[in-house]
């Protein structure tokens, strides 16, 4: 029994508005308390089955989308930080463990804890302005699931609207339509999925962010969001490796620019490591990540590469993700 276990609760999601989400259906947190000064436990609980991501097989998007959805709840539930606020993240990673099957392949929804702390925090008085949100994803038993951090400048809304032109963010934007990829070469079921297309070049694919994807864009943006870009990086990497069953086992990212609506950004890795991935837009590289891949098949192999970022850039202000 997980000594938390006491502290949890899975009847009901918690407010939508405290993980920037607006369907319910889509919160993920169901419970937050604190434990003890500066550490906090959440409950979690997974859906039986998602028309983007995929619970049974622990996607990385789903990974990637609890800590999301942590960092957010604990800065404006731990720390008060008010709802109009905006968190600016600099940073982002997670790592996948081994789990088994029988945690996730049963008809009832997934429960899970997740336990978190603020590190490195920086404050301005008595408000706070940044620092790094560490997450661990556990079963209810005690098991380590995933576990991940994000790291969040943040500013009121209206240094927000300074950063970002006044007015930017009242908009969508555009975005071009180019030709995409069929779903299927990158493991997702429907076209609205698929986040990048062809370009002249086979090694470097273009982001195409469709505005009508309600996974991604629930809300309006004025940019391109984190999720939506550590997925394309994942179907990259599908089609490079010719097998739409590779996923993100290890991630970590640093977002030094804003990715906009357009023109098109566009992801590829590095040809000085294949583990190296950059997200581009004109001549600016706004993400550099590195992940280990994993691949799910009938033998579940696993192709994994280091993860240490090469030559990677400070983040500057401007670094925007997972809004």
């Amino acid at each position: 029994m997980n000594p938390h276990e006491r502290e949890v609760a899975f009847s009901s999601p918690v407010n939508r508005e405290l993980v920037h989400r607006a369907s319910t259906s889509e919160v993920l947190p169901t419970s937050f308390s604190d434990t003890s000064k500066g550490t906090f436990v959440a409950g979690i609980q997974w859906p039986r089955r998602h028309s983007f991501y995929g619970p049974e097989r622990f996607d990385s998007a789903l990974i990637a989308e609890t800590i999301r959805q942590l960092t957010v709840l604990t800065l404006h539930e731990g720390y008060r930080v008010p709802l109009e606020h905006k968190f600016m993240m600099t940073g982002f990673g997670f790592q996948i463990h081994g789990v088994q099957p029988s945690v996730v392949r049963r008809a009832a929804a997934v429960e899970l804890v997740g336990f978190v702390s603020l590190v490195d925090a920086r404050w301005s008085g008595t408000d706070l302005r940044g620092g790094k949100v560490e997450v661990a994803i556990r079963t209810r038993e005690g098991q380590l699931i995933a576990e991940g951090y994000g790291v969040a400048r943040i500013c009121s809304a209206s240094t927000y609207a300074r950063i970002r032109r006044q007015g930017l963010g009242d908009s969508l934007g555009k975005t071009q339509r180019l030709e995409k990829l069929p779903a299927s070469d990158v493991g997702r079921q429907h076209a609205s999925d698929v986040m990048i297309g062809r370009t002249s070049d086979p090694a470097i694919h273009s982001i195409q962010a469709d505005l009508d994807q309600p996974y991604f864009f629930d809300h309006a943006l004025d940019h391109v969001p984190g999720v939506a870009l550590i997925e394309a990086i994942r179907q990259h990497a599908c089609i490079q490796h010719a097998n739409p069953h590779v996923d993100l086992q290890r991630f970590e990212a640093t977002f030094t620019r804003v990715v906009e609506h357009s023109p098109s950004a566009t992801v590829h890795a590095s040809p000085h490591s294949e583990n190296l991935f950059l997200i581009t837009q004109g001549p600016a590289v706004c993400v550099r990540a590195t992940a280990t891949l994993r691949v799910f098949g009938p033998t579940q192999v696993s192709r994994k590469f280091p993860s240490s970022v090469k030559g990677g850039a400070q983040p500057a202000p401007g670094a925007l993700l997972l809004e």
